[in-house]
This record gives C-alpha cells, sequence and structure tokens, in this order.
C-alpha cells in the first residue's frame, strides 16, 4: 500500500521546485499535475494541497541535495537575468539559453521569475 503525500504550495513555488523537493529532480512536475488535474501546471496558488505521486524512492526534503544530479548545476535567477545571460554566467556562452528553456519546462522565456531555481547544465 502506498501512502499519499500532499504538499500545500507556499509562495513562490511552482511544480518544478515542488517536484525537485520531493523527488530530487523536477522532471516530475507533469505526473504532479497530472494527479491533480490541473490544466495548466504553471497556476498553482499559495495555500493549495496536492497530491504528490507515489516515487519509487521518496526523498524527504531535508535529504535532497542541491544538485539534482553530476549533469547539473542550481542557479537562482537574479534581478535582471535573461536565459541567455543565465547562460553566459553558468556555462560560458550565450548560445545555450534553449537547453535552459528547454530542461526547466519555460514556456515564455521572457517571464522567468526572480528568485526561481532553475537547472542548468554543467559546462
Amino acid at each position: 500500500e502506498t501512502k499519499k503525500i500532499t504538499h500545500t504550495v507556499k509562495e513562490g513555488e511552482t511544480l518544478q521546485e515542488i517536484s525537485h523537493t520531493y523527488f530530487g529532480t523536477t522532471r516530475r512536475w507533469k505526473d504532479i499535475s497530472d494527479l491533480n488535474g490541473m490544466s495548466n501546471g504553471n497556476m498553482v496558488k499559495v495555500g493549495q494541497s496536492l497530491t504528490l505521486p507515489a516515487a519509487e524512492s521518496t526523498v524527504r526534503p531535508t535529504a535532497v541535495k542541491t544538485q539534482t544530479s553530476p549533469e547539473l548545476q542550481s542557479y537562482t535567477v537574479q534581478k535582471g537575468d535573461t536565459l541567455s545571460r543565465i547562460s553566459q554566467k553558468t556555462l560560458g556562452t550565450t548560445r545555450r539559453w534553449r537547453e535552459i528553456r528547454d530542461l526547466n519546462n519555460i514556456k515564455d522565456s521572457n517571464s522567468i521569475k526572480i528568485g526561481s531555481v532553475l537547472n542548468v547544465p554543467q559546462k
């Protein structure tokens, strides 16, 4: 029997961040969205209670490392950042911004939020 995990959305949280906290990867955001019958995964509300999918091996929030995997690094969006600026800062070239966009399932590259934590490939 699998115990259902619920999570109450906090200020500024995204499904990707919630996925990362519980599963050590942002990639399970769609599972969370689907499980909760959400048509738009970007529209989580503060105080909303979400049911989380069962994990093959559930990671406790305190056990999650900053790095999601050896191939990734995390980056916190600063004021004035764009995806190409983040690409330049972390990877030494502006040309890899699409990888960052795709890795984080960003629909509108012009609307990244200050304080968001993004996954970025290693150099």
